[in-house]
């Protein structure tokens, strides 16, 4: 949100129309926090730290380990049904998240109310390009991942060409 309200919306999939009413949205959420912070500062309350700072806080974490199953990993291109993944969850899960474990449909038709995403799901589902079996395995797969590019050894791309004399050259 700070990079949108300096200007740059600069992501591929964002439409080059869109960019300047983004870039405003942006400045006015700015202008509308401050404007929150500064009224229960002057008021001497502790409202704002109680009702929005502090859930967003303990929220926080949960949800990003949504919001990472729906797009981590997922192409970064205009096309809805593949920049997002549908998730085959379970009954509960899907109530409890208003039906978003169907997020491709979500994105592709964001007007759609909550309670026909699964019917989508039915019409969209062979065109939905990244699916997966739940959050817990998404986010597994991502974490191990993760885990595995942060202790693997370094390239050796680094090293000059010819480091290794006599050797064959590692160099790309």
């Amino acid at each position: 949100m700070l990079r949108h309200a300096r200007g740059h919306v600069d992501e591929a999939f964002i439409a080059a129309r869109k960019r300047k009413a983004i870039a405003r949205e942006a400045r006015l959420y700015q202008l509308l926090y401050a404007a929150a912070i500064a009224a229960s500062t002057a008021a001497g309350s502790s409202a704002i730290a109680l009702y929005w700072l502090a859930p967003a806080l303990l929220g926080q974490p949960a949800l990003r380990l949504f919001l990472l199953a729906e797009h981590g990993n997922c192409p970064l291109i205009k096309d809805m049904l593949k920049n997002s993944r549908t998730m085959r969850s379970n009954a509960f899960v899907r109530w409890f998240a208003w039906n978003m474990p169907y997020h491709a449909e979500h994105h592709a038709y964001p007007g759609l109310p909550f309670h026909a995403l699964p019917a989508a799901h039915q019409q969209l589902a062979p065109a939905i390009e990244v699916q997966a079996s739940g959050y817990l395995v998404v986010n597994w797969s991502l974490l191990s991942a993760l885990g595995r590019a942060w202790f693997a050894p370094p390239p050796l791309s680094f090293l000059p060409t010819g480091a290794f004399a006599g050797k064959k050259d590692l160099s790309p």
